[in-house]
């Protein structure tokens, strides 16, 4: 938490999967696990959908790719320094 409330803007909009560290599943009960004043917390549950049901254009394909594509970079550059 010390991390999201120091490098995320007041107003954001944060979107994750479901990860039990950020959300709670339980069936009788879904809850937000980050919950903060200054940003909005949207999730995305992939065992039901890859896309949040009720808002299709909260989904995580984005930040996925971003994430993929680092990676591949920094694994090219250790590889061909």
């Amino acid at each position: 938490m010390p991390l999201i409330n120091k490098f995320i803007s007041n107003n954001s909009e944060v979107y994750s999967d479901s990860f039990k560290t950020y959300v709670n599943n339980n069936e009788s009960r879904i809850e937000n696990l980050l919950p903060n004043k200054h940003f909005t917390h949207l999730w995305v549950n992939h065992s039901i959908s890859w896309t949040n049901m009720i808002m299709p254009d909260i989904h995580t394909n984005n930040i996925e790719r971003f994430w993929n594509s680092l990676r591949k970079r920094v694994k090219e550059k250790h590889e061909n320094p």
